[in-house]
């Protein structure tokens, strides 16, 4: 499936009536990835499959010949995958290892948004 068949908000389009594999992913997961590569070279790209991709970025991934090849999901805990192909082992361990560096790095931002929480409670409650 290529890239320019489109996007919506929480889910790619993928010309089916019924909820495939990739809405399933998409819609069962607290976080949800997408998977663009270029099935020609290494080349590949993650994306927040909730966020609309604006056409200009489209246009430049296409340019690099990119084309959908999956999701990456987070559900319960359990991280899921569904792809269109298998991608090379190189590739792969590149996408995995991207992964970790992402959701290690909102990980990181999760925690520093609840330890202020934390703080700003403690600060009004010291107040009181």
């Amino acid at each position: 499936m290529l890239l320019t068949t489109g996007f919506i908000i929480g889910k790619m389009i993928t010309g089916q009536d019924s909820m495939d594999k990739f809405e399933q992913c998409a819609s069962e997961s607290s976080l949800c990835i997408g998977i663009l590569a270029n099935p020609h070279n290494h080349d590949f790209q993650l994306i927040d499959a909730d966020v609309a991709i604006p056409e200009d970025v489209k246009g430049r991934y296409v340019a690099r010949g990119l084309e959908f090849l999956g999701l990456i999901g987070l559900a319960n805990g359990e991280v899921r995958t569904v792809l269109n192909d298998e991608p090379s082992e190189a590739m792969s361990a590149a996408i995995f290892q991207e992964f970790q560096r992402l959701y290690g790095r909102a990980i990181e931002q999760l925690e520093s948004q609840t330890m202020g929480d934390s703080l700003e409670f403690l600060e009004k409650l010291h107040r009181l």
